[in-house]
């Protein structure tokens, strides 16, 4: 009777230790997703600093330029992309 009792509380140990184990698996998956979120979510604050620059109601001899705004709008928003990717990358081969 004691070796059954024994049996039985080494089995609920060791799926106590399996469950942990998932759970800690997910909440590491989790956390690898946060990173990434979040890692793409600074490299687009690069293109609202620059879109915050040229909202300012300051002179800053760019205001009538259409072919300004189209440059900058098209290398902030390519820069952050490509900044982005790349961080993407090296989080995805160096948090496995």
């Amino acid at each position: 009777m004691v070796t059954k009792a024994k049996l039985m509380r080494d089995e609920v140990e060791s799926a106590e230790n399996q469950m942990n184990l998932m759970l800690a698996n997910n909440r590491n998956r989790l956390l690898k997703t946060e990173i990434g979120i979040t890692t793409v979510t600074m490299c687009m604050t690069a293109c609202t600093v620059v879109a915050g620059y040229f909202g300012m109601n300051i002179a800053n001899l760019h205001e009538d330029s259409y072919t300004t705004f189209l440059a900058v709008t098209i290398a902030c928003t390519a820069g952050a992309a490509f900044i982005a990717v790349l961080l993407g990358l090296y989080l995805s081969t160096n948090l496995r």
